[in-house]
């Protein structure tokens, strides 16, 4: 039961991901605007992949045992 909770979390984070990504894309393709919420964005985002990769490594190691 445990691992199917945590296969859910890892579900959520990955799909935050992918949108978080989408974000990059739209800003990058918007022409204008502040550098700042730009910067915020992307810095956002980076600490959200980097949340997402560490969750996926636990979650491998758990799965794996």
């Amino acid at each position: 039961m445990f691992k199917y909770f945590l296969f859910f979390i890892l579900l959520i984070l990955l799909i935050s991901i992918i949108s978080a990504t989408n974000e990059i894309n739209e800003v990058d393709k918007s022409k204008g605007g502040n550098g700042q919420t730009v910067n915020e964005k992307t810095g956002d985002n980076i600490e959200n992949a980097i949340i997402g990769s560490i969750t996926g490594i636990l979650g491998g190691l758990i799965f794996s045992n």
